[in-house]
């Protein structure tokens, strides 16, 4: 019961991460493919199935073009509600928190600051004015979680054929 009045507290959130802590690394060779943009479509495609979705999305303050910053480590989570952040992409882009609230994850409870970026997940479509949390994702192979606020902007396909994962989004702009 008191996890369901959490959950209807304002700005609590919930988030998933995996802890490699005391995993052995993937290489980036295993989890990272070609990644493609045509159409207002991101598709990647990976060497391997693989069971985590990672890619490369440009992220900025809002806007603020001038100060594009290229996240290397972006993990789609649908079972995010929230995209999140990393405490040292906080830092390198000196944003400025905006609001306050809880997340809840695997690991418990926690306290976290809210923060408001441009996120290009292709380089003509940007999501202006997204509002993300940040975290210090220890332990974390990511630097920034891609949750259903964005992932709901457009449609999301995941095939695994001939020993192959592909992915495509195709974002949707608000005028359509």
């Amino acid at each position: 019961m008191k996890m369901i009045d959490d959950m209807k507290r304002k700005n609590t959130f919930y988030l998933g991460l995996v802890d490699i802590s005391n995993q052995n690394e993937t290489s980036n060779d295993e989890i990272r493919g070609f990644q493609s943009f045509c159409d207002r479509t991101m598709t990647v495609e990976y060497d391997n199935v693989v069971n985590r979705l990672i890619t490369e999305i440009d992220v900025c303050p809002c806007n603020n073009r001038k100060q594009i910053f290229r996240v290397k480590n972006a993990v789609w989570d649908t079972g995010a509600v929230i995209s999140a952040i990393s405490n040292e992409y906080i830092e390198k882009m000196q944003l400025s928190p905006i609001d306050n609230g809880t997340v809840i994850t695997s690991t418990g409870k926690s306290d976290c600051c809210y923060y408001l970026i441009d996120v290009y997940l292709t380089s003509e479509d940007c999501i202006k004015t997204v509002k993300v949390m940040g975290l210090p994702f220890r332990n974390h192979d990511a630097d920034f979680i891609i949750g259903m606020d964005i992932i709901s902007k457009g449609n999301l396909i995941i095939k695994n054929e001939n020993g192959k994962t592909k992915i495509d989004f195709k974002y949707f702009k608000a005028d359509e």
